[in-house]
């Protein structure tokens, strides 16, 4: 499985496997589409944690559909990490999938993204 990039004064590839470079898993969009079940960010402020991260699906024929999200983060929580569960199927990446988020200034934000391989003969904006 792999991660998607780190970003951090440019991208930095963290993958499973030594061989795989970012270029195949663009080049794989186009053939594959990956169900992302979760998303671990790590900043080094929790006020990049709580911005708001939008899905945005465009389809062949040009509709789009533009999901903003964000995290709850418990008032409690001393960690500039967090752990966000996606529900089953709402986030399919594939070559029209784009994720979109501001960079606070000063920050730094690590994105791992956990995902499976979606095959469907199908591609929907979501639900």
């Amino acid at each position: 499985m792999a991660s998607f990039p780190t970003i951090s004064n440019g991208f930095t590839i963290t993958t499973a496997s030594n061989s795989l470079s970012y270029q195949q898993i663009v080049n794989s969009l186009a053939s594959w589409q990956y169900k992302a079940k979760e998303l671990y960010l790590y900043s080094n402020s929790q006020s990049q944690l709580s911005n708001t991260y939008t899905f945005l699906k465009q389809t062949s024929d040009g509709h789009s559909l533009a999901r903003p999200d964000s995290i709850a983060l418990s008032p409690y929580q001393y960690q500039n990490a967090f752990y966000w569960k996606f529900e089953e199927g709402k986030n399919i990446f594939d070559n029209n999938t784009f994720f979109q988020f501001n960079l606070n200034p000063y920050a730094s934000l690590q994105l791992m993204f956990y995902v499976d391989f979606h095959n469907s003969g199908s591609l929907t904006l979501g639900q």
